[in-house]
């Protein structure tokens, strides 16, 4: 979203503070889904 919004130059979107997001959700979703199955939820 940020990459495109600075292509069609709409405004200057930081894409890097997204980048730390991006790569946490994957891990905090994989930890909740481990927990969920360690406890049978």
């Amino acid at each position: 979203l940020g990459v495109g919004l600075k292509l069609l130059e709409i405004r200057d979107v930081k894409v890097a503070d997204f980048l730390p997001a991006i790569l946490v959700a994957p891990l905090l979703v994989a930890i909740v889904m481990r927990i969920k199955e360690v406890f049978g939820v």
